[in-house]
């Protein structure tokens, strides 16, 4: 059972190392990876090396959505004042709610 788990630090740190070399250090494919060898050194009971990669894991993903709930907000706050545009042009202005105007 062992050699199965050193094949797959082995494997895991492969990828961890290539995804480095063609992405971005903020990707989120970045962070899963550290996620999947972090889950493995956890399975080994070999907290101390599980850590860092959960916690570098961790930092990226809050990063990135940070970024994504800006996108989405402003997104719906667009798509908010365009509705209430078209409802107050269309004159249907019994549809407007507080929330377009």
């Amino acid at each position: 059972m062992i050699l199965f788990f050193r094949a797959a630090e082995s494997f895991l740190k492969r990828s961890l190392a290539i995804r480095e070399n063609l992405l971005e250090s903020d990707h989120p494919d970045i962070a899963q990876s550290l996620n999947n060898l972090g889950a493995l050194y956890s399975d080994l009971g070999q907290y101390r090396q599980a850590l860092p990669l959960y916690e570098r894991a961790l930092g990226i993903r809050q990063k990135v959505l940070v970024i994504m709930f800006l996108i989405l907000y402003f997104s719906f706050a667009v798509l908010a004042f365009l509705l209430g545009y078209l409802y107050w042009k269309t004159e249907n202005k019994g549809r407007l709610k507080w929330h377009y105007l």
